[in-house]
């Protein structure tokens, strides 16, 4: 069974800024840490641990697939339903982009680096983890239960293009948020 990430990048991508490798997994926390890295992650502050759990390394491959996200349901609901969203959730919805629908990464990671994520999100649960790209946040979804694969998926929103992200990825090269 595969271990799913699933998280829709509804808001703009943090402006930290961590040196560090083209794709990396860093523990994350929202309580102070003292030797972590303070920064701000949707409006929030989150300490990042500077050490990578998982780096370029650790990847075996990167691939885009088809996304079934909060976008693909949107597409689902008649005027009324978008207008009540629209009221209850207005930063949120004002961020979507409608046109474009949202894919999903799958990062495939190497027999150590299954290892090392099952490990992690086995004795790390409750801790978020920040995939980093590039030095920028992706996500930092909270780890609710080990993975135990060498797989993971993550839903990003249009503000990445996922094709050239896949790419970098697979060549170790820099990535750039769409503009």
């Amino acid at each position: 069974m595969k271990t799913i990430i699933s998280i829709i990048l509804l808001t703009s991508i943090a402006l930290c800024s961590f040196a560090g490798d083209v794709l990396e997994f860093k523990l994350a926390q929202e309580k102070e840490h003292p030797r972590w890295v303070e920064t701000e992650y949707e409006g929030k502050s989150i300490w990042v641990n500077p050490t990578a759990e998982i780096d370029s390394q650790h990847i075996a491959s990167a691939e885009v697939v088809p996304g079934f996200s909060f976008y693909t349901h949107w597409l689902t609901l008649n005027e009324d339903q978008q207008a009540e969203l629209k009221e209850k959730f207005p930063d949120m919805i004002s961020q979507m982009d409608t046109n474009t629908p949202p894919a999903d990464v799958v990062i495939t990671l190497t027999e150590k680096g299954g290892d090392i994520i099952k490990k992690t999100t086995t004795e790390k649960k409750g801790y978020l983890l920040a995939i980093i790209c590039e030095g920028k946040i992706l996500i930092a979804p909270q780890i609710y239960e080990p993975i135990t694969d060498n797989s993971v998926k993550i839903t990003l929103s249009s503000k990445w293009d996922t094709d050239a992200l896949v790419s970098k990825i697979n060549t170790n090269k820099k990535v750039e948020p769409r503009k």
